[in-house]
């Protein structure tokens, strides 16, 4: 095969899911906290710790985590960690400080925030609650958007693709390219799809 392209890709999205933890196939709750506390020790004290693919049914206990496994683990970040299907998600004590949800949050229409016996919440999100959590997660930087475009580029190269169609950018992500392209840091060629209505999302 001369070549291979990729005809409908989301290139940042890969890009950002290849840094953040990736959680399938853990065995239980506490291997997930061994990870996030090792991925702690180089991360700054502040900045937000992510993964996703973690699924209570793989594990020996199958129920939801609780945030206090989160919180001894990682006690000086935010932490969230998208279930593997993406209709969950688990938290820890500091993520639910900087978005101010307590036990006198309600839940959302099309969502439930998972509550201790006090009503405090555990730190398990389902469906449209996580919202309450993500959006006071910081929108990417032009740096960390371009920086995930080349790692998932890269990675497209090594897997033998020679090009991909980005099914959707906006402007500044298209500016993005221009500056690789013009650097001539592009490993393989891309044809971006401008979206006047981009819903370009990180976990997408």
């Amino acid at each position: 095969v001369p070549a291979l392209t990729d005809a409908h890709g989301h290139v940042e999205s890969l890009g950002f899911a290849l840094q953040r933890l990736q959680l399938a196939g853990t065995s239980s709750a506490e291997a997930v906290a061994v990870m996030v506390a090792e991925r702690a020790k180089t991360t700054p004290a502040g900045q937000w710790i992510t993964g996703r693919g973690w699924d209570q049914n793989d594990w020996k206990v199958q129920k939801f985590p609780t945030r206090e496994m989160l919180d001894r683990a990682a006690p000086h970040h935010p932490v969230w960690l998208r279930r593997v299907d993406g209709h969950a998600a688990w938290c820890n004590s500091k993520a639910l400080e900087l978005a101010h949800v307590t036990k006198a949050t309600p839940d959302v229409a099309g969502g439930r925030i998972e509550r201790a016996p006090d009503g405090s919440p555990t730190g398990v999100f389902v469906d449209h609650a996580m919202s309450l959590i993500e959006s006071t997660i910081p929108p990417a930087t032009r740096e960390q958007r371009q920086r995930a475009i080349a790692l998932a580029l890269e990675r497209c190269a090594e897997l033998g693709l020679t090009a991909v169609h980005d099914a959707g950018v906006d402007a500044e992500g298209l500016s993005i390219y221009r500056d690789l392209t013009a650097r001539g840091e592009l490993p393989i060629r891309v044809f971006a799809m401008l979206s006047a209505e981009s819903s370009w999302s990180p976990d997408a």
